[in-house]
């Protein structure tokens, strides 16, 4: 299989997988748990997945010496600008709309941009610009409602959720350099150590929201869904998006531009399973998204050669 193509299909798995969960979360928050104590249980399950498998397969010396050797930028990373996320992201949506925050977080694309070429002076392909105007643009169509506001009553979570963000284009921008040195087999010891950092900075944060209380009143027949949410969602998915990242011939905005479909599955999914309703609105966003994120990954000068 080529690699670029692998490249692609982990990421638009990862996302797709990522997707689903906007739909899922609502069988747990507000009824059960509240946004960090899900975050927490999901990275909690993800990451002992992740673990188990280097201590089943007998890697785990291996993952330490990466973890050694790159100390420094994992533990910034994995703490900082992945766990900073999550606590930065729950604690805007407290004080703005869900509606607000789901535009905000497709601005990271821009912020990766941004921070690639101040930080490593890399600039993005010409067609990448309109390309992801253009995917933002679709985004609002499948979001945007009459609930849409920006008001002093949201300003704040809305100012909170711009840094969450800029933390997760940061992430995104970092996971790239730390396996940019290292060989494909190595992501999991660096997918692992970033969110075994990640968790660790958020439980405190857990435990005073009332994590072990929510744990023990979740439901049985919700444990599944969790497993799944916290197996696949989180330890599977990081995996195949550092995955994904670690190409070193694709640039890391042509990955993370390709997070745009979040909400094209999201509400995919939300029709399925919450009996929301397709307009043609959302047809027309959806398609924009698609087509975006097309035209900024297909390289036509190959395809002419052909």
């Amino acid at each position: 299989m080529n690699k670029n193509f692998q490249s692609y299909l982990y990421a638009i798995c990862a996302v797709s997988i990522w997707g689903t969960t906007f739909a899922f979360s609502k069988f747990f928050i507000p009824e059960y748990l509240n946004f960090y104590t899900f975050s927490m249980i999901r990275l909690i399950l993800g990451t002992s997945t992740l673990f188990s498998y280097l201590i089943i397969s007998r890697q785990l010396r291996k993952w330490l010496i990466i973890f050694k050797k790159k100390i420094k930028l994992i533990t910034l990373t994995g703490i900082l600008f992945l766990g900073g996320s999550y606590i930065l992201q729950y604690l805007g949506i407290t004080y703005t709309t869900a509606i607000n925050q789901s535009i905000i977080s497709n601005t990271q694309t821009f912020w990766l941009i941004f921070f690639s070429f101040l930080i490593f002076k890399r600039k993005p392909d010409k067609k990448f610009i309109p390309g992801a105007v253009f995917a933002f643009f679709g985004v609002m169509l499948i979001i945007l409602n009459n609930e849409f506001k920006i008001s002093s009553e949201t300003i704040l979570g809305d100012i909170i959720s711009i840094f969450a963000f800029i933390s997760w284009g940061l992430y995104s921008l970092l996971a790239k350099e730390l396996n940019a040195d290292e060989s494909k087999e190595t992501s999991i010891y660096i997918t692992s150590s970033l969110l075994l950092l990640a968790t660790i900075s958020i439980f405190p944060v857990s435990i005073y929201f009332g994590l072990i209380d929510h744990i023990t009143k979740l439901p049985l027949n919700l444990w599944p869904l969790m497993i799944y949410l916290g197996v696949i969602a989180i330890g599977l998915t990081f995996l195949l998006w550092n995955l994904a990242l670690s190409n070193k011939n694709i640039n890391p905005e042509n990955i993370v531009i390709i997070t745009m479909l979040n909400p094209v599955i999201g509400i995919i999914t939300s029709i399925i399973l919450l009996g929301e309703q397709f307009t043609l609105k959302v047809f027309f966003g959806s398609i924009l998204v698609l087509s975006s994120v097309f035209f900024v990954n297909y390289d036509f000068r190959k395809s002419k050669k052909r």
